[in-house]
């Protein structure tokens, strides 16, 4: 958890992130993210080295390069539950990021267009959820700004005017306000 919130988190799935083109699309994303100006490294399924040890000689490899990564992945206890889910359909790319958070958002908002479609890619963590919530909170602010303000305004000039109570229609109008922020 140690430096979450300086960390840009993505949250890829596919239907089975060992099947060839899932793989290859993780790949050539995670290349991307860290050949990007946003990000200092990338740490996710790519980067993980399996270590094997054969006559007084320690071997590093790539997961995605052994024989058979799935299997490699799910069997250590590790991985599983930590940086990939026990069924092979999602796993997490940690980046430190150089810069700010919005200059990673907007780069991975126009690299996700180039995505082809083999994977699904979400923001997560400390940093994607608070982006998501202060972009709800200012469509709900343009939604109160935009219909139920005014609505409440005209029904307030119609109460003057005709000088009858317009209460409940006022309440009425309160009602997509109440939706809104629930």
């Amino acid at each position: 958890r140690f430096g979450l919130l300086d960390t840009g988190i993505v949250a890829v799935s596919a239907p089975d992130l060992f099947a060839p083109a899932p793989a290859q699309a993780l790949r050539a994303f995670s290349r991307r993210l860290e050949k990007s100006e946003q990000c200092r490294d990338v740490i996710g399924l790519v980067t993980v080295p399996v270590i094997t040890n054969a006559d007084d000689t320690t071997e590093l490899t790539a997961l995605f390069d052994t024989p058979n990564p799935r299997a490699q992945a799910l069997a250590d206890p590790i991985l599983v539950h930590g940086l990939v889910d026990p069924e092979g359909r999602s796993t997490l790319l940690f980046c430190p990021l150089k810069e700010d958070w919005p200059s990673f958002v907007g780069w991975f908002q126009s690299d996700k267009r180039l995505e082809d479609k083999a994977l699904e890619l979400t923001l997560t963590g400390p940093l994607g959820v608070s982006y998501l919530f202060a972009r709800d909170l200012m469509l709900t602010g343009a939604f109160i700004l935009l219909v139920a303000l005014p609505l409440m305004l005209v029904l307030a000039v119609f109460e003057k005017r005709y000088g009858r109570q317009f209460g409940v229609w006022g309440a009425l109008a309160f009602i997509p306000f109440v939706a809104v922020l629930g």
